[in-house]
């Protein structure tokens, strides 16, 4: 059993670190295999608690491509702790040589002695425009696949920060495939992010809906109908089948969110007859990684 378990073991770790070797000769051209000096060129805040960071590199150099969904690392140093700290956070615009964008939620919450959103909320309060900051190369298999054309309608569906990865989705797919069916499902409490881009790119892709679900509405530019469409947290039975194209046996959903909110839509989507090969996730925690349907991870 032993020399069974130590072979399987040797198996794995060979498939993994031949899978490494891969993704960082694939960036070998661009020198980029370590920590990369990027500068924060924009810090844009969003809504409440949510900042968009344009970060470009140093050295000046084109920046390599990446599939709409993932994500970089990035490297900040914590004095509260006295050491690096390294979170991800997905990029949340279409690909570009010039910048990378990632978008940055506040986490307010605590866990045993320290912040869990440590690195947030260093980034939101003591990171300005001009500061250097480490950066790695886009990584991550939660990703909406542009290599290939792809008529499928696109069902895109989140809460909270979950807009980062999906937003980047959204962008590179209404640029590449303007008459592509795509609804764009949301969950927030009294704002919806990147609004006014939302609007441009509806203007731009007739195709392109929307479906807001808020939970607070005590803001005086909330109207249903305009800025929101239910007064609620995102259930996808209020959906009419035909905003989920569920007639169409080639649909594509992605989710990203809470944990919760990610089991509760994903068996939504299986009850109302969704293939589970269709479905692709990402969940948004502190913590462990999640071996269920979920697909990646991210921290705050």
């Amino acid at each position: 059993m032993k020399a069974a378990w130590t072979k399987a073991y040797k198996i794995l770790s060979n498939m993994l670190i031949g899978r490494e070797r891969h993704i960082y000769k694939e960036f070998d051209r661009y020198k980029w295999n370590t920590w990369r000096k990027f500068r924060i060129n924009r810090k844009v805040a969003e809504v409440d608690d949510l900042y968009s960071f344009y970060l470009v590199p140093e050295d000046g150099l084109q920046l390599p491509s990446f599939m709409p969904g993932q994500y970089i690392s990035i490297r900040q140093f914590v004095s509260e702790v006295g050491y690096y700290q390294t979170r991800q956070y997905s990029l949340s615009d279409s690909p570009s040589g010039d910048y990378y964008r990632i978008t940055v939620k506040r986490d307010r919450g605590k866990t045993c002695d320290h912040n869990p959103g440590m690195v947030s909320n260093i980034l939101i309060d003591n990171i300005a425009i001009g500061d250097e900051i480490d950066c790695s190369h886009p990584s991550g298999d939660f990703f909406l696949d542009m290599t290939t054309p792809n008529a499928s309608p696109l069902v895109l569906i989140s809460v909270g920060r979950g807009v980062a990865p999906l937003l980047s989705m959204l962008n590179a797919a209404t640029k590449a495939e303007a008459t592509r069916h795509i609804r764009w499902i949301h969950g927030c409490r009294e704002e919806v992010p990147f609004s006014s881009q939302l609007t441009f790119l509806k203007r731009r892709c007739p195709n392109l809906h929307t479906t807001v679900f808020m939970t607070s509405k005590s803001k005086l530019s909330t109207w249903k109908g305009v800025t929101y469409d239910f007064n609620c947290r995102v259930d996808l039975l209020k959906v009419t089948p035909e905003l989920l194209y569920l007639a169409n046996s080639t649909t594509e959903y992605y989710i990203c969110g809470p944990e919760d909110f990610m089991k509760t839509t994903v068996k939504q989507l299986a009850d109302l007859g969704v293939d589970g090969q269709r479905i692709k996730c990402q969940l948004f925690t502190v913590g462990e990684m999640q071996l269920n349907s979920v697909c990646g991870y991210i921290r705050s």
